[in-house]
This record gives structure tokens, C-alpha cells and sequence, in this order.
């Protein structure tokens, strides 16, 4: 048997090295956590050793080896038993020390199950004290018949019946609260780590201090909570990724919309307009469609900006035009800005002549208001050429090419007009 103060001085040195920081509770080797979880074994089995050698010399002292059979069988197993159940209890506290994570059961220890542990008590409570009884009362009523003074044996009889029920409850009284001591703190423990989980709090921790079954039920809330905690980590975290995937997505929206736009008016920019028109167009052939092109230019913009300024003037007149024909454009048109005072509109499945109608509208609608700058006011008109798929090109360049023919024919013819292209 490995003698306890061999293990206590080997505890402390592990103890001071931790605590000084030279050492990690995952520095500890094996056998010292297994010392530590057996600890309260090499007690109780050098208090019964010591316990046997007292009893072994009594009995060689008196002759008698009923002496031997109750100080060693009945007292010293007594003794044992309440010093293993009392160091248990007592040594509980320093098992978190060399195991902070709580896993006892990593470590091959000695392991007194619950069972085991109630049986015990149940035993010296319920069993073996009431049989000692028994027994030195039958053996002194042996006695009693046989010896001439009974009286005196009696009184002696009854003195030692008085000091065994004593000596009975005591124990029995002691074996309860250790035993009781030792299952109810985890398990009081243990609720109030539940308690907090209910209130979500997953950071309760239940501190192991046993290997028996209550112990490995602590462990197993620890890692259920250490689970639970990844889990809300891992929620958390997966809202948080979806919150930046969201608030990309929304910037890579915005910055399309910044590539796409032009920045005064906030139409479509040409770049827009030209994939915007390939795409039509492809459309336009497959289902054997019209598309037309009106591409405007405002008038006199230069005049207007010598006159009132870029931004009252100029910029002003290109918002107005923007708004206006924006405002009449339906759904399917695509409206664009495609130059500095000039502007493309795409109306898929339309023909030259209805184009012409809506541009005509847009006139109409434009020279029904004016613009305030100050006291003063100005009026604003456009020019336009218009070119039709098939008939007047069959790619976006060639469309493109004709309707600007068209437009500078409208600027020629004193602008404020729209014009169709005509080959001839």
C-alpha cells in the first residue's frame, strides 16, 4: 500500500507549480490525477493496516482472538469505513485543482459507485451494528447462566448494551451525513447550474469532485452546455455571416447601380445602354419583333449654360428633360443617358412610326413648362432621330449610326423636331 503523506507531498509540488505558473493542469501525468481521485482508498487502507496490527498485538496480549475478531472485525471495519466516507468528503475540495475541466472519468481510478456507497451505510445501519448487538448479548447471557454472582454480569450486560446503542447511533449517525453530505452538495449544485441554463445563462459550470455516477452526470451536463454554447456561437456567428452577406449583396447592388447610373439625372449610363440594347435586339430577332431607337438631344444647351449657369441652367435643363420623358416612359422602354446633352431611348417592339408618336408626346409634354431660375424662366426643347430593327440596321452599331444620321438631320432642320431615318 502507497503511503498517503507520499502522495500529499506529491499533490503540493504539482500544486506550487501551477499555481506559480510554471506548470498547467494539462502537465499533470496520469498517475498523480489517479493518485488524486484515490487518495481517500490509501487512507482508509493505511488506517486498517495500522488497525489490524493493533488488533493482531491485543489478541496475542490477551490469548483471545475474540478479541481480534471485534476490535478488528467489527470496530476496526467500523473505523475504516467512516474514515473513507469522512476523507471523501473532506478531499473533495482539491479534485478541481488537478482537474479544472471536470472529466474524472478520463483516468483510470478506483471507483465506488453510488450503490455500493448506500449499501454500506445501509448495512452498518440496518445489518451489521444490530447483529454485534445481538451477538454480546447472547454472549453474556451464556455467561450469565453460568457464573455464580448474575447480578453483577447483568449490570455489566446492560452497561455494554447501553455504550453499543450509543456507539451504534453515532456511527450510524455519521455514516448518514457523510453519505448524505456526499450526494446531495453535487446534485444541490447541479440544479442551480440548471437553473441558470434555464435562464440562459450557458456559461453554468458544475464543478466535479467525484468519479461515481453523480460525478459523470455532471460531465455530462458540462459537455451538454459546452454543446449548447458552440451552438448559440455557431448561430450567432451564422446571423452575423448572413448579415454581412446581406449588407454585401445591398453594396454590390449599390455599386452596380453607381456603374450603371449616370450620377445627375440617376438614368441608366451608356455602358448600361449598350448591354441593355444587345440584349434587346437579340430578343427582338428570335421573336421576329420591332425595336426602336430615339436618341435626343437638348437644345441650345451651351446658350443655356453662358446664360444661367451650369448648375441653374444646364444642370437644370438636363433634370427637367430626364424627369419629363422618364415620367412617360413605360415599363419596357429603356431610357438612358448617352452622352453629355444627349439621351437614348430603347422601345422594344415598336415601330418607327409609333416611336415617332411617343417622341412627339415627349415634346408636347416639355414645352408645357417652364424653368424658374430667380425672377427669370426658360423654356426647354429637344431634338430627335429615330432608327427601326430590322429595317434600318441589324446590329446595335448600325442602329445607332442611323438614328444619330437622323438626329443631325433634325438639328439641320432648325432642331425642336424629330426626325426618322431615311436611307434616301
Amino acid at each position: 500500500m502507497n503511503h498517503p503523506n507520499k502522495h500529499k507531498r506529491n499533490f503540493k509540488k504539482w500544486y506550487y507549480l501551477i499555481e506559480a505558473g510554471e506548470k498547467s493542469p494539462e502537465d499533470i501525468p496520469q498517475n498523480v490525477k489517479r493518485n488524486v481521485l484515490n487518495f481517500p482508498l490509501y487512507a482508509a487502507g493505511m488506517a486498517a493496516l495500522m488497525w489490524f496490527s493493533s488488533s493482531v498485538i491485543a489478541a496475542y496480549v490477551t490469548g483471545s482472538s475474540r478479541v481480534f475478531i471485534g476490535l478488528f472485525g467489527w470496530g476496526g471495519l467500523t473505523a475504516v469505513t467512516l474514515l473513507y466516507f469522512l476523507d471523501d468528503l473532506l478531499w473533495r475540495p482539491i479534485v478541481p485543482f488537478f482537474f479544472p475541466d471536470g472529466n474524472l472519468n478520463e483516468v483510470r481510478a478506483f471507483r465506488l459507485p453510488m450503490f455500493w456507497k448506500l449499501l454500506i451505510v445501509f448495512l452498518f445501519t440496518g445489518i451489521l451494528l444490530p447483529t454485534l448487538l445481538v451477538a454480546l448479548t447472547w454472549q453474556r447471557a451464556q455467561m450469565l447462566l453460568s457464573v455464580p454472582n448474575p447480578e453483577t454480569v447483568l449490570a455489566n450486560l446492560r452497561i455494554l448494551q447501553i455504550f453499543i446503542l450509543i456507539a451504534s447511533g453515532l456511527t450510524s449517525v455519521g455514516l448518514a451525513f457523510f453519505t448524505t453530505r456526499g450526494v446531495t452538495s453535487p446534485l444541490v449544485a447541479l440544479r442551480i447550474a440548471m437553473r441558470r441554463v434555464q435562464e440562459g445563462d450557458l456559461d453554468a459550470k458544475v464543478v466535479v469532485t467525484t468519479n461515481d455516477e453523480i460525478g459523470y452526470l455532471g460531465e455530462r451536463f458540462n459537455q451538454m452546455t459546452a454543446e449548447l454554447r458552440q451552438k448559440e456561437i455557431l448561430f450567432n456567428t451564422n446571423i452575423q455571416l448572413r448579415d454581412q452577406l446581406a449588407k454585401i449583396k445591398a453594396l454590390e447592388t449599390a455599386l452596380r447601380e453607381q456603374a450603371i447610373r449616370d450620377p445627375l439625372t440617376g438614368l441608366f449610363n451608356r455602358r448600361y445602354m449598350k448591354e441593355t440594347l444587345h440584349r434587346e435586339l437579340a430578343k427582338a430577332s428570335r421573336g421576329k419583333k420591332y425595336l426602336s431607337i430615339v436618341i435626343i438631344d437638348l437644345d441650345h444647351l451651351k446658350e443655356i449654360n453662358d446664360m444661367y449657369g451650369h448648375v441653374e441652367g444646364g444642370d437644370q435643363a438636363l433634370l427637367f428633360l430626364s424627369e419629363k420623358i422618364g415620367a412617360l416612359c413605360r415599363t419596357e422602354n429603356t431610357f438612358c443617358r448617352y452622352a453629355g446633352d444627349e439621351f437614348l431611348v430603347i422601345l422594344y417592339g415598336t415601330s418607327k412610326q409609333v416611336a415617332y408618336n411617343r417622341a412627339m408626346e415627349w415634346k408636347e409634354a416639355m414645352s408645357k413648362e417652364k424653368i424658374a431660375v430667380g425672377k427669370r424662366e426658360f423654356g426647354v426643347s429637344f431634338s430627335a432621330g429615330i432608327s427601326e430593327f430590322p429595317a434600318h440596321g441589324l446590329d446595335a452599331r448600325e442602329l445607332i449610326q442611323n438614328a444619330d444620321k437622323a438626329l443631325y438631320k433634325a438639328k439641320d432642320a432648325g432642331r425642336d423636331c424629330v426626325i426618322i431615318y431615311d436611307a434616301n
